[in-house]
């Protein structure tokens, strides 16, 4: 896969956690664990948004990937184990899944 093309998914992905982490926030009977969660997913894609702009190292960026995609673990967890909302649910299932997805088509 092209860095070029590398650089677009992630920054698709990116769209998708921030948008996921405003449903949170609006969502006031959220679980505070996947607020923590989702807040961490959100900060860690903010800093990383450099990486991907910056780098043209394809293992920096696949470590950057893992890590967000290991969050993306956290989140699910804590949605699956606490009441939430099927509009959160579905925002951070589709979260999970994208991460999940790119990290398989980065290896």
């Amino acid at each position: 896969m092209q860095m070029a093309e590398i650089k677009k998914l992630v920054t698709n992905v990116e769209h998708t956690i921030h948008r996921t982490a405003m449903v949170c926030e609006q969502d006031h009977s959220a679980p505070q664990e996947l607020k923590q969660v989702l807040g961490q997913l959100d900060q860690q894609s903010n800093q990383g948004k450099q990486i991907i702009r910056d780098t043209h190292d394809e293992q920096k960026v696949r470590e950057y990937i893992e890590e967000l995609e290991s969050l993306g673990d956290d989140a699910k967890r804590a949605c699956e184990s606490g009441k939430v909302s099927p509009e959160l649910r579905s925002a951070v299932m589709q979260t999970h899944d994208e991460l999940s997805d790119l990290k398989h088509r980065l290896h």
